[in-house]
């Protein structure tokens, strides 16, 4: 096999390879976090509103159905947060309930 038979199969090769990660770019919702009051003082709870906008064909399941059913329910992690902990559970609200 001749060198450019050969260099022109690593480049139809590498394309092949280089495409397909073009796919898996990522372009996450954006959220935007209201607090019910904007000066909490120690030991006050405040309710947290998450808002997202959700891009094209992107999918955010809500908290409030069995998780043996489907996908991945949305969560809120709060592991190595100092002065804040969840009292209650995630509630899901429609848009015109905020």
């Amino acid at each position: 096999m001749s060198k450019t038979v050969r260099l022109l199969l690593n480049l139809i090769f590498s394309l092949f390879l280089v495409v397909p990660s073009f796919a898996q770019i990522i372009s996450p919702p954006q959220w935007d976090i209201q607090f019910s009051d904007q000066n909490p003082t120690v030991g006050q709870e405040v309710e947290v509103v998450f808002k997202a906008t959700i891009p094209l064909n992107w999918y955010i399941y809500s908290n409030d159905f069995d998780p043996d059913l489907g996908p991945l329910l949305t969560e809120l992690i709060l592991e190595d947060s100092l002065g804040i902990e969840r009292v209650d559970d995630l509630k899901a609200v429609a848009e015109d309930e905020i």
